[in-house]
């Protein structure tokens, strides 16, 4: 065979040139290994940054998913936090007392809270303030006095549960705190006022 670096006849068996000592049928060398450089090195930090971040965002999603479902199933099917819902009715029991008379909550359909509420006799408001009904079992709270005519009427508030919320069972009491008393004056009305609505929740009629 020639050889193919100095030309000369060469024999086929040998593996190198006699004359220039060129090699023949050297295998291939292989290709040393490729380092990875800056730009590909930036390259393969970022796509590990995307697939965390994905990640994240996929366990955030998970959970917090199921916590808003869940808070727009409250909100939306019991009416809390929308004040365009109607409150819930209730019937409003009276019984009288030695200066005046009791008013209780019976067949609530949910509870709303004591904040929300206010109560009217006649042209009388009282706003019920519920910094001191949820301190534990019959938590209680006057609500002062309030001129009607002639009567100055105290209304005051009791919270069974002491939950600060209008409950079934909990009950008010207007009382006119001795002489002159209701008797004689004619009749009235008692109204308890969802305040975000300005609808009636219960209401009483009684004749003094």
């Amino acid at each position: 065979m020639i050889c193919s670096r100095c030309g000369r006849t060469v024999a086929s068996d040998l593996n190198f040139c006699p004359h220039c000592g060129f090699k023949f049928n050297e295998p291939p060398s292989r290709p040393a290994g490729h380092a990875l450089g800056p730009s590909e090195l930036r390259a393969s930090a970022g796509e590990g940054r995307s697939t965390l971040k994905v990640a994240i965002a996929i366990a955030a999603l998970l959970i917090i998913l199921p916590i808003a479902v869940s808070a727009l199933i409250y909100f939306t099917v019991l009416g809390f936090g929308d004040d365009t819902n109607p409150p819930p009715d209730s019937l409003l029991l009276m019984s009288p007392t030695a200066d005046g008379y009791s008013f209780s909550f019976s067949a609530m359909s949910q509870s709303i809270k004591w904040n929300d509420v206010k109560i009217v006799l006649d042209d009388v408001t009282w706003d019920v303030v519920a910094s001191a009904l949820d301190n534990g079992a019959n938590s209680k709270v006057g609500l002062g006095s309030e001129r009607l005519g002639d009567l100055s009427v105290w209304c005051n508030v009791t919270d069974l549960l002491g939950n600060g919320m209008a409950d079934n069972g909990d009950f008010f009491t207007l009382e006119s705190g001795g002489t002159p008393s209701f008797v004689g004056t004619g009749s009235h009305t008692v109204r308890v006022i969802y305040q975000p609505t300005a609808d009636t929740v219960c209401s009483a009629t009684f004749s003094a």
